[in-house]
């Protein structure tokens, strides 16, 4: 199975090839603060789940469970949707990774229940998964097209190996 190349898209007309740099290279900063805050909302709780089970009245079970559910999500976001943004388009999958992790938000904080907690760490995983497969292949493109002239912006392609100056 092949996947057709990538393009940038078609730029305005008098838009200048360093005003095109420009824009990949702030969407670069843009998407990989969006990586970091996601990556940060999904793992930076960890610390406090020992609080949490004291004043919730957890078990080691539940908190064992719920870590798991977000593995289960990230899973399921890795496996089943990982691959849609090579068809559908980076930007057309990151924004729904951001529309999840928000629902995760608002899951987590409107139904205080033990399942409201395993369904917002659910959300999280697949989130998550959306993100992590999408983000890093959008923040190579990103920096390909912001930077051609820096070395490991050249694209690679199967089957050539890349000589001392560069691929094949």
């Amino acid at each position: 199975m092949s996947t057709p190349p990538l393009t940038a898209a078609p730029a305005h007309p008098r838009a200048s090839a360093g005003s095109v740099r420009a824009t990949h290279a702030r969407g670069f900063w843009v998407v990989a603060t969006a990586f970091t805050v996601l990556m940060a909302f999904g793992t930076l709780p960890t610390p406090l789940w020992p609080l949490f089970a004291e004043r919730d009245g957890f078990a080691t079970t539940v908190v064992t469970v719920a870590f798991a559910t977000m593995v289960t999500g990230a899973a399921a976001g890795f496996l089943l949707f990982g691959h849609l943004s090579d068809r559908l388009g980076r930007r057309r999958v990151v924004v729904p990774a951001l529309l999840t992790s928000v629902a995760a938000s608002l899951t987590l904080v409107l139904w205080p229940s033990t399942a409201g907690l395993l369904a917002g760490r659910v959300l999280t995983g697949l989130a998550v998964g959306l993100m992590a497969s999408t983000a890093t292949a959008y923040l190579s493109d990103l920096y390909r097209q912001a930077h051609p002239d820096r070395p490991g912006s050249s694209t690679w392609l199967p089957g050539r190996v890349p000589g001392p100056s560069g691929p094949g």
